[in-house]
């Protein structure tokens, strides 16, 4: 058992000192956590991070000490930060009415019973109740009919109404009816000129895809807006939100097509520029949504690691993006997106090779030398297991995690999504494919886009078709009236050192010679 923990402790180390962003990051987390929500199941997340700083090992260097105690700092830093700006109601008070300062980070439109609403989402800077301040900086959401006369979205506005408490430190503000915005002068903001954009794109789908869901459907992947409530409840049923959500598998898709066309036009480098470029413009088109803006960093220096030819780590790249985000707005701590975005992703890189070892156990790999013996069939078929194998892997990574969160916010788990994560997103990708080709060709060839339109009209038609008509009596769930988020953040701690102990212990595997 000591042997165990001394192995553990040289792992840890070592992972800190290869990937610092992601030490500085989980600290900032930690200081955001701890202003945000005091909860004594905490202090194990911040034992793993700073164990080392209290026991010695034959690993531990200088530099290592040096980043741990940075790291302290860091965590202080962000504890302090929160606790001097950000200020939220007395929740004794119940629908304050007041005058807000409220400043604008996107508009979009959504589909209730009562017809269309405009959603304008942004921070409260400050709400004065007879002219004293009780709350500053906090996220807050304004939804009004569209039949009403909607202001424009470009700049801040003071707006006398009730702020009402949604959730844990989120909040709607219901505006007077019978008086106006007054628009502050000085300030600005993208989002009345980002959802021009994104409608612009949403009418020409609608006016190329013949399918009305189809079109639906894309217009929502394209634009990260589904103003189309059956889908995202269809979608919901299979625990396939995520790819209602902008995030690094759109991300991703987008890239590797747009870099892959880039290359047949021009040099690696000049290719690389493009890219950087044209992946920038697109998530200043979404908006800074958490998940987004994860995706957008994460693309960025991958696709920087190719200009200055050095390889990034993956570890680094998710410190660097927690930071950042974090960093913009420490309060998307709190966001089902951010948390899902960031643990998915870590379950991915820590997780996914222990599972895929375990699935070897079962479906072993075979030697080059056997292979070649089988016949074409078998060789298929091996090749075809192998990709199921993987895909296995790789869903029991991210379900590991996304389970206990799930339960958490939803109370519920579907266990088809464990199916349809197998095979819909591959599907989706498909559909993104024919639909960023139509574009492009379009400016080209016009009546070869719209037969490529046409036929991911009739693609993606089919593709909904899995979530759409399936019996209800297939909805087999697993149900929760309420998961501890203690357990959430014990099973997180555990699951992430054990994938940073196997990691460490690969890696030393691989470069163990001994054999020789």
């Amino acid at each position: 058992m000591l042997t165990l923990f001394s192995g553990f402790l040289c792992s840890l180390q070592k992972c800190w000192s290869q990937a610092p962003a992601l030490l500085y990051g989980v600290a900032f987390l930690l200081g955001c956590m701890y202003a945000l929500h005091w909860n004594a199941v905490l202090l194990i997340p911040t034992l793993i991070l700073f164990i080392p700083l209290l026991l010695k090992t034959t690993y531990q260097k200088p530099e290592t000490t040096l980043r741990l105690l940075l790291s302290v700092g860091i965590a202080l830093l962000a504890f302090s930060y929160i606790k001097m700006t950000i200020q939220f109601p007395d929740s004794e008070v119940n629908a304050p009415r007041g005058i807000a300062i409220f400043e604008t980070s996107n508009l979009s439109m959504i589909k209730k019973h009562h017809g269309r609403y405009a959603n304008y989402k942004g921070t409260i800077k400050a709400f004065f109740v007879e002219g004293k301040r009780i709350a500053q900086n906090i996220p807050a959401s304004i939804i009004i009919s569209e039949k009403l006369s909607l202001p424009p979205a470009d700049r801040s506005y003071k707006i006398s109404g009730t702020l009402k408490e949604i959730s844990t430190h989120s909040y709607t503000l219901i505006p007077d009816k019978e008086l106006p915005w007054i628009p502050l002068l000085n300030t600005w903001s993208l989002a009345q000129l980002r959802y021009s954009m994104k409608q612009h794109v949403s009418n020409y789908l609608h006016d190329n895809i013949n399918n009305q869901r189809s079109a639906n459907f894309l217009s929502g992947i394209a634009t990260g807006d589904f103003e189309d409530r059956m889908i995202a409840q269809e979608l919901g049923r299979f625990g396939l939100q995520h790819i209602m959500a902008i995030s690094g598998f759109h991300f991703a898709i987008l890239a590797s097509m747009l870099g892959f066309l880039l290359r047949l036009i021009f040099h690696q480098r000049s290719s690389s520029i493009f890219l950087i470029v044209l992946m920038t413009s697109y998530f200043i088109f979404l908006g800074c949504g958490p998940s987004i803006l994860r995706a957008w960093i994460t693309s960025l220096i991958v696709i920087s690691s190719f200009l200055i030819e050095r390889k990034a780590s993956a570890l680094n790249t998710l410190g660097i993006a927690l930071l950042a985000i974090l960093g913009i707005n420490p309060l998307l701590c709190e966001n089902i997106g951010f948390q899902f975005s960031f643990v998915c992703t870590a379950a991915i890189l820590l997780l996914y090779a222990p599972c895929d070892a375990l699935l070897l156990k079962i479906f072993p790999m075979r030697s080059l030398h056997i292979t070649s013996k089988m016949s074409y069939f078998s060789q298929h078929a091996y090749c075809f297991l192998f990709t199921c194998r993987s895909a296995c892997a790789l869903g029991i990574a991210i379900n590991l995690v996304a389970l206990p969160i799930t339960l958490y916010y939803f109370q519920k788990f579907p266990f088809l999504g464990l199916l349809y994560n197998l095979f819909f997103p591959f599907m989706v990708s498909i559909s993104m494919f024919l639909l960023l080709l139509g574009v492009i060709v379009s400016t080209i060839l016009p009546p070869l886009a719209f037969a490529i339109h046409s036929l991911n009209s009739f693609y993606t038609n089919f593709m909904l078709n899995y979530a759409y008509n399936v019996p209800i009596n297939f909805d087999l769930l697993l149900r929760s009236d309420g998961f501890p988020i203690e357990m959430i953040v014990i099973e997180l701690s555990v699951l992430f050192a054990a994938g940073i102990y196997y990691k460490d212990y690969c890696s030393t595997k691989q470069n163990d010679w001994t054999f020789v």
